[in-house]
């Protein structure tokens, strides 16, 4: 049959950061934004009255289509508040505003957004594992930094929880499943006219803040995690796009983890190999640079000859 690649294979000292095409990897893993899209719409007339919704708040997103995790949770940056209110707020007539009209569009927006973490894990916890078998071989004793709300680690390669963190929870989790954008948002508008009209939109800036990723506070959660990670010799980037969004959590890693670690990325094609090489490159530049780290123990946290690329077509399954 085939074999594993030796390179993925990992012991004690050995992280693995974990994206969804840790997931997709697998056969018939519905883990996409198009299937949670899908189900969306299919599922019934709230959920793909909130499917709608989404499209009209984003309308030029492209929300509907086939997205990449990551696009997706750009596309929650790119609010257009002028437009969001323009739809939601009401017409002004003879200058007259009735009394809900500030906080219109924001109920609207602020009752969409509310549902989206709700609809998410409700979606994750549908996703269909059983029959899935494990094509690595993992280590039982390493670490797992995993992205995924899925419970593939723990169900389908019998890896203890006690080496995985959810960074961003998991259906099994009390909490909310954790999702958003990066993007700061102002919260006055002085320069509008009609303190309405400013009022209202001062209103819906502070309802795209409210769905900012917070990463910063995720990370001083997880602070003993990241503390703990100093062992690390070997980390195994499995599937995970490494976007700006998430970047924070993947330099945190970098602070901690042993001088001249191994790397290993696996990419789909040359574009992704070259996507990775210039954050490799970025973070070189930044740990070797004492005018931005000045901490002589960050650096050579990464280098160019400790980093090795895995095509995902060359990965043999047995």
């Amino acid at each position: 049959m085939g074999r594993f690649i030796d390179m993925l294979r990992g012991d004690k000292n050995t992280l693995y950061y974990i994206g969804n095409g840790f997931d997709l990897f697998h056969d018939n893993v519905k883990s996409k934004f198009i299937h949670f899209y899908s189900w969306l719409n299919l599922k019934d007339k709230d959920h793909e009255q909130f499917a709608s919704m989404m499209e009209r708040i984003y309308p030029d997103s492209g929300i509907h289509g086939n997205l990449l995790w990551t696009d997706f949770e750009e596309s929650l940056g790119n609010f257009n508040i002028d437009k969001v209110h323009q739809i939601f707020a009401g017409k002004e007539e003879d200058g007259f505003f009735d009394e809900g009209y500030q906080k219109r569009a924001a109920n609207i927006v602020h009752d969409t957004f509310s549902n989206i973490s709700i609809y998410l894990k409700e979606w994750a916890k549908q996703i269909d594992i059983e029959k899935v078998k494990p094509l690595l071989t993992l280590g039982r004793e390493s670490r797992y930094l995993t992205f995924n709300y899925t419970l593939l680690l723990e169900k389908v390669y019998k890896i203890s929880p006690d080496y995985i963190l959810h960074i961003h929870n998991s259906i099994e989790d009390d909490e909310p499943l954790i999702v958003g954008h990066d993007k700061p948002f102002p919260q006055y508008f002085d320069d509008i006219e009609n303190t309405n009209i400013q009022k209202s939109q001062e209103n819906l800036a502070k309802e795209i803040t409210m769905i900012k990723k917070p990463v910063d506070q995720v990370i001083k959660r997880h602070r003993d995690f990241f503390n703990s990670l100093g062992n690390i010799t070997k980390i195994i980037v499995f599937g995970h796009s490494l976007s700006s969004i998430d970047m924070p959590y993947f330099k945190e890693v970098l602070y901690h983890v042993h001088d001249n670690a191994e790397w290993y990325f696996t990419v789909y094609n040359d574009e992704a190999k070259e996507k990775y090489k210039s954050i490799v490159d970025h973070f070189i530049s930044y740990f070797n640079n004492p005018k931005v780290c000045g901490v002589s123990q960050y650096k050579n946290k990464i280098k160019f000859e400790n980093c090795k690329y895995i095509v995902i077509s060359e990965i043999y399954r047995e």
